[in-house]
Order: C-alpha cells, then sequence, then structure tokens
C-alpha cells in the first residue's frame, strides 16, 4: 500500500484539485460535494442530481446518494476507509464495490424498517434476501481486500506460531498452578482422613465411643462422600469454569484464523 489516499473528490484523469477547480463553484472533501467550487469532473449524467447527493469514490468516479442521510453515510464509510491508505486500481475498484455494496445493505435495511421505501412504495418481497446476499458479499470483498476481523487479528499476532507459544507457557503455568492446589488441599483431606482412621482403630473394642466419636467404619465412608470428594472436585470444577472454558474460546478463534 503507498501513501495515496482516496474520497478526496479527484476524478479519474485529474492529476490534482489544483488544475481543475476554480473558486465560486463547488469540489468534493472526503467524499462529499462542498459548495463553493467547480468540479470538472462530474459525468453529464449527474448534472440533473443535487451536488450535494453525489459522493466520489475511492477510484474517483461520481456515485448518487438518494438523500442526505445516504450521502452522510458514504461520507462516513470513505472517511473511514481513507486510512487504510489503499493504492492499487484493483484494490480501489474494490473498495468501489465495497461501498456501494455497504450503501445498498444501509439503505435496503432502512427500508425494511420503515416496512416502505423512501417514497413510501410498498417493498419487494425479496428484499430480505437481497439484504442478506449483500451482507455476504460485503464479508467476501472485505476478505478480498484483507480489512476483516481475520485480517486484523492477524495483523495484531493472533494466530502466529509466537503468538500460540506464549499462549502455551501461559496455559503450562496456570495448569500447574492447579496441580498444585489440587495436591495441596488432598494432603490435607488425606491427613484428615488419616487421622479419623487412626482413631477408628483406636477405639475398635469400643463401638459405642466409636459412634461417640462419629468414627465408625460408617461415618468414615461418609465423610469421603460428603467432604473429602465434593472438596476435591470443588478445585476440578473451578478449575473448568474460569480457565479451561477460557481456554476453549481462545481455541476455537484460532481455529478460526487457520
Amino acid at each position: 500500500m503507498g501513501a495515496r489516499g482516496f474520497g478526496t473528490g479527484v476524478p479519474p484523469g485529474s492529476s490534482s484539485r489544483s488544475n481543475r477547480t476554480v473558486p465560486g463553484s463547488e469540489t468534493t472533501i472526503l467524499g462529499r460535494r462542498i459548495p463553493g467550487f467547480y468540479d470538472a469532473g462530474v459525468t453529464p449524467r449527474y448534472e440533473s442530481i443535487d451536488p450535494d447527493l453525489i459522493v466520489y469514490l475511492p477510484t474517483g468516479s461520481p456515485f448518487p446518494a438518494l438523500n442526505h442521510g445516504e450521502a452522510d453515510y458514504l461520507t462516513r464509510l470513505i472517511e473511514a476507509y481513507t486510512e487504510m491508505r489503499f493504492e492499487h486500481i484493483s484494490d480501489l475498484a474494490e473498495l468501489d464495490r465495497l461501498i456501494q455494496t455497504e450503501l445498498l445493505a444501509y439503505r435496503w435495511g432502512t427500508w425494511l424498517g420503515l416496512g416502505e421505501d423512501y417514497e413510501g412504495k410498498k417493498l419487494d418481497p425479496k428484499l430480505e434476501e437481497k439484504q442478506q446476499k449483500a451482507s455476504t458479499e460485503i464479508r467476501q470483498i472485505k476478505a478480498k481486500l484483507g480489512i476483516d476481523k481475520v485480517a486484523r487479528d492477524r495483523a495484531r499476532g493472533e494466530g502466529s506460531v509466537h503468538q500460540r507459544m506464549t499462549s502455551l507457557l501461559q496455559r503450562a503455568k496456570a495448569f500447574n498452578l492447579h496441580r498444585c492446589n489440587q495436591v495441596e488441599r488432598a494432603l490435607e483431606l488425606q491427613n484428615e482422613l488419616i487421622s479419623l482412621t487412626q482413631l477408628h482403630m483406636n477405639l475398635k473394642e469400643h463401638p459405642d465411643e466409636q459412634k461417640e466419636m462419629r468414627v465408625t467404619a460408617e461415618d468414615l465412608v461418609e465423610w469421603v462422600w460428603t467432604r473429602l470428594k465434593p472438596e476435591f472436585q470443588e478445585i476440578d470444577e473451578h478449575w473448568r469454569t474460569h480457565e479451561q472454558s477460557i481456554w476453549h474460546i481462545e481455541d476455537a478463534r484460532l481455529e478460526a484464523l487457520g
């Protein structure tokens, strides 16, 4: 990509704004017609259209909006895409197509919301299907130009070998901490079980005292199932919901990046 911007209103064949405008008429700034200059690039077929509704696409071709709301929408699109600095004419032509398609999706979405077109006429029964196809085409063009979310994630390094290795090391440290917590709690519960079992053995000849101290064989089994098992499983559950679930989301995103 070079340093050339787009949406500045310079029509094809004009090298600069200075050699194609004269005071007292109009030109365009970032895609919008600005009164006060004369633009020699407007084609005759647009002469009958309100100049404020004519917007220049990235290739410099004039494109008419149907109302001022659409013109403002196109202007915002062009201003946003200007920052990407496309240079090759094929990219600019694709950008023209992207902006035109986004306008159609915007227009049709507005009509669907209103239940009628700008003139109050009934809508095409297939308009919603057309809007969905336009949305699909928008995603395809953005992917082709490398400006979709996947491309932006790649530009930030997501999906790279370095990023994946860093993620694996972070996960290894987190899993090691999880195992340490498991071992620490397991040792505590084990020592408590050993103490209860030792007391059970010491009172083997005194079953009444075993019952009073709640260390009969049945009590020990109950302690394992109501105390040891739940507390140990709680550590695993916390791990699955607070660590592994996040990993699954990250893995799915990286899988989408290829």
